[in-house]
């Protein structure tokens, strides 16, 4: 799934969890270091602000070594983000403390 695929997941799932506002922002944490740049993440946040004005997006960067304490402490804090990468080891613990939500029921084909 691509990160401009996320983030509209991320998106659908803030939008029709209640009313519609004016304006939804959606936080996203993704990892400094990864095979992608932070270049590449704000290209494809442009493109998809641009086709959503509605929607705006806080991006946040943080190195591997953090990236799971930030997650699970923006939860805990009951801040959380919207959009997270993750790594593939954590899913699991993620489900069963309740840091992932499903959205897939709010998402059309």
């Amino acid at each position: 799934m691509t990160h401009t695929k996320l983030l509209a997941l991320a998106a659908a799932a803030a939008v029709s969890a209640g009313p519609a506002l004016a304006e939804t922002t959606l936080n996203a944490l993704f990892m400094a270091q990864a095979a992608y740049s932070e270049a590449n993440i704000r290209d494809m946040t442009a493109d998809f602000t641009k086709a959503h004005p509605d929607i705006k997006v806080n991006l946040e960067f943080v190195p591997y070594e953090g990236l799971h304490d930030k997650t699970v402490l923006a939860k805990g804090s009951g801040s959380g983000y919207d959009v997270v990468l993750f790594d593939v080891i954590w899913p699991a613990e993620f489900a069963k403390n309740n840091v992932l939500r499903d959205v897939t029921d709010k998402i059309t084909p």
